[in-house]
Formats: structure tokens, C-alpha cells, sequence
């Protein structure tokens, strides 16, 4: 998400019949990029207070990344940004807050170097306008990690990690230590192999948090349980995650079901699909499994094709299943994808390489 999405009212295409009602029955009407373009200029006109003029420009944004403008929000935000960085120290937070939609919107053009600038520009924002034991400043280093980890900077990922780690156990912060602890564990996940480093790392992060009785990390428990899970289906074996599946009917969440397997999405191969997009929407069923996957809307002039194997790798997933009593929007979810293609520039012995690597980008833009 940018930072906190706003929702546009959507259509389904006309060649799915079958979408459940409740699907559309919880979308809600956001202002569209005229509506949204109107309330900024008047904000700006009366001169409004840097942090309300700040939410008008990411409002304004959201509207056009949401109706697939996506160069058009990047400049709204560029522009929001020339006009308020001189605000940064004395209204960190919402001119940090640009910068982190600036990135999501970088990532969704396939401009993931971009999407890393950003990342460091919110972090520097805060660093400058925070006081340092303000906890915010390690949410926000876990952030500059995840965008590392994004990357392909795996390394670097590693050690900011790490770092806030180091800082978090030093200053008594559990639950801040644990979400760097999980973050490192999930990167060696992701790169483990049958004997290398990588899985003992993992395995013994997880442990670690798995086993501990700190009574704030109930979740993290949970957590820790099924990256170990993931890991042995990594090497093959996937009875330990199907087990857990079974074992959790309905996973405690205030936040709503959770994610528990996932099959990977491929980009589409070639560049035939770039700066496509598609906003898929679907119920999660009472046993945890997607049901009535949606092609909500679509960008203009692609055939997406590639959508509809999005649709397929979604209809595989596994979730907690629903609470009892649970609000039922929070079954409910809609993701935009969008198909980019990475031309960073890589050093390549003693000239700089353009490496040319399609990607698919995913936010959750659930109301």
C-alpha cells in the first residue's frame, strides 16, 4: 500500500459471472483523482498546515496510482515532496510518510533501485526529526531492511537487521527485537538449501523465538512455527506445514486471517506485459481457502494472460481458517499486481551492466 490506500468502487469484468456478492458489497467509495486533485488545490490555495496538505497529496496519489496513472502519482508526489521537505524536522512523520508511498509507487514502475532511495529518504527524515528513543526510528530501520531484502540486497538486509536487533534487546524492546529476529530468519529461509548455512541460521533464529516465554510474543511463537514449517517444505518436505494448517482452525488474529502457504507468482517473461496491472479480489472460506478469485479491473491494451495465472496461484493458497464471530470483512481481500521490468544498473567489471529482469509486484489495497 501506499500508506494507508484509499479503495475505488470497481467493476468486475464482464467475463466473470461468478464473483460472490459479498465481494462487492464491502467496497468503499473513495474520492477519484479529480475529486482528490480538487480537495489539494484547495488545501494548498489556503494555505493549510503541512501535515493536512501532506495527506491531500498521498490521497491525491493513491486516486491516480489506484486508477493506474502510476507516472502521474509518482509526479504528484515528487512534486508534494519539493513543497514540503523544508517541513521534514518539524513534521517528520507524514513528509516520511510521502517518501514511503513515493517508494511503493517506484516498485509498482519497476523501478526498485528508486523504491531503496525512498526507503532511506523516510529513514533519514525520521533520524532528523525524531528523538533517538523514539520507537518508531527501529520500525523504520526494519523497513529500510525490507526494502534491502526487496533488492536483492540480501546481505546488506542481514546486517541492518541485525543492527536493530542488537539495539532493540539492549533497550529492553522484546517485540521489536523479535520482528528483526524473524526477519533474519526469513531471509535465510529463502536461501536455504539442504546443508548450508543459511538453514542452520534459520533454524536457529526460529528456535529462538519459538522457545521463548516472553509472554508479549505470542504471535511471534506462531510465527516462528510456521517459518520452520516453510522451511522443511523448502527442502521437501511438507507434512510439518500441512499439519499446522490442520492444527489451526482459526489462528487468534485481531487483524483477520492469515497467510499461512502461498505458491510463488512468476512474471510474465519478456516485456511485452510492462506497466500492466490488475486488481484481484477474493473471499477466504470458512476452511481457510480462497473462493469466487476475481479480476476486479484491469490496465488497458494487454491481454493479461498473465492475470489469470495470478487468479490460479491465489486459488492455492492456504490461510487460517475464519474465527467464529469474526467480522467478515476481514475475509475479504483485493491486491493490485503490477508487471514491471528491473533495469538496474549492476557493476560489471569496469563498465556498468543494465540487467533487464521482469518482475510482478503485489499491495494488499483491502478497505
Amino acid at each position: 500500500m501506499l500508506t494507508t490506500l484509499l479503495f475505488l468502487t470497481m467493476t468486475p469484468l464482464a467475463s466473470e459471472q461468478a464473483q460472490d456478492h459479498r465481494l462487492t458489497e464491502v467496497l468503499v467509495i473513495a474520492a477519484g483523482p479529480d475529486a482528490a486533485q480538487r480537495q489539494l488545490r484547495e488545501c494548498i490555495s489556503r494555505q493549510c498546515p503541512p501535515d493536512e496538505e501532506v495527506a491531500a497529496t498521498v490521497a491525491y496519489a493513491e486516486s491516480l496510482f489506484l486508477a493506474g496513472r502510476y507516472d502521474d502519482a509518482a509526479a504528484s508526489l515528487r512534486t508534494g515532496m519539493d513543497r514540503n521537505r523544508r517541513h521534514a524536522r518539524t513534521h517528520s512523520v507524514p513528509v516520511s510518510e510521502m517518501a514511503r508511498a513515493t517508494g511503493t509507487i517506484a516498485l509498482h514502475r519497476g523501478r526498485p533501485a528508486e523504491y531503496l532511495w525512498h526507503a532511506g529518504d523516510a529513514q533519514g527524515i525520521l533520524r532528523h526529526g525524531l528523538p533517538a528513543s523514539d520507537r518508531r526510528l527501529l520500525a523504520i530501520r526494519l523497513e529500510m531492511g525490507d526494502a534491502l531484502a526487496a533488492t536483492r540486497k540480501i546481505s546488506h538486509a542481514d546486517t541492518q537487521y541485525r543492527e536493530v536487533l542488537s539495539v532493540a534487546e539492549r533497550h529492553g524492546d522484546s517485540v521489536s527485537a523479535a520482528q528483526a529476529r524473524l526477519r533474519v530468519a526469513i531471509l535465510h529461509v529463502n536461501a536455504a538449501t539442504s546443508d548450508n548455512a543459511s538453514r542452520r541460521i534459520a533454524e536457529r533464529e526460529l528456535a529462538l523465538l519459538a522457545n521463548s516465554p516472553d509472554a508479549q510474543l505470542h504471535a511471534f511463537r506462531f510465527a516462528a512455527r510456521l517459518w520452520l514449517a516453510k522451511l522443511s517444505a523448502r527442502l521437501g518436505d511438507e507434512r510439518p506445514l500441512e499439519q499446522l494448517i490442520s492444527e489451526h482452525a482459526a489462528v487468534p488474529n485481531d487483524g483477520g486471517p492469515i497467510l499461512l502457504k502461498a505458491p510463488t507468482i512468476h512474471p510474465p517473461r519478456g516485456f511485452a506485459h510492462e506497466g500492466a496491472w490488475a486488481d484481484i479480489g477474493f473471499w477466504i472460506d470458512d476452511d481457510g481457502r480462497p473462493a469466487e478469485v476475481t479480476i476486479f479491473r484491469t490496465s488497458k491494451n494487454d491481454d493479461h494472460r498473465w492475470a489469470s495465472q495470478v487468479v490460479d496461484a491465489i486459488g492455492k493458497r492456504r490461510y487460517s481458517q475464519v474465527a467464529a464471530g469474526m467480522d467478515e470483512r476481514r475475509s475479504i481481500k483485493m491486491e493490485r499486481f503490477s508487471v514491471g521490468v528491473d533495469r538496474t544498473i549492476e557493476p560489471g567489471g569496469t563498465q556498468s551492466l543494465p540487467t533487464y529482469v521482469p518482475i510482478i509486484v503485489s499491495s494488499e489495497i483491502t478497505p
